[in-house]
């Protein structure tokens, strides 16, 4: 891989701009949640708040650099996908954010499973209001994580009721 690792990005913007990343790419109508990590400790929370600023990103450039290339576990709604490349992945998921709008996320957790040190997890709380109403919708979103030589990718993301 050339260059640094996907992660890298995340901390030289916390660095830099010294707000917490997940307002960086949302704009005005976004906020983030007291109970949020808005400090990153290591380079694991910066995979959680770069995948939590690509869900903003409209031309899906951001998300494909963080997700695995071997393939994606995805639910949305009821409906689950196993193995999508990155271009379905970041399609599917631009596709599900249309109906949506007043977005804001909030990194709460995120840390390596238990007994591994190359597999983690996020967990983003996501709300917004369905496109044209005021009808919030609350969201979990869990995001899972491999670790390897090109840093931390996602390969797992799940909207939970």
């Amino acid at each position: 891989m050339n260059g640094p690792p996907c992660w890298a990005a995340a901390l030289v913007a916390v660095a830099l701009v010294g707000v917490p990343t997940t307002a960086l790419a949302m704009g005005p109508s976004a906020s983030v949640a007291p109970d949020t990590i808005d400090v990153v400790s290591n380079p694991l929370e910066a995979a959680a708040l770069a995948f939590a600023q690509a869900l903003f990103d409209a031309s899906g450039g951001g998300m494909t650099a963080i997700l695995a290339p071997a393939g994606i576990r995805l639910q949305l709604g009821g409906a689950a996908h196993v193995g999508l490349s990155s271009r379905q992945t970041v399609a599917s998921l631009r596709d599900f954010l249309r109906e949506y709008e007043g977005v804001r996320t909030a990194v709460t957790q995120a840390g390596l499973v238990a007994g591994s040190s190359d597999r983690g997890f996020a967990e983003i709380h996501w709300s917004a209001r369905v496109a044209g109403t005021s009808e919030a919708i609350r969201r979990t979103l869990f995001v899972g994580l491999v670790g390897g030589d090109g840093g931390w990718r996602v390969d797992e993301v799940r909207f939970l009721p």
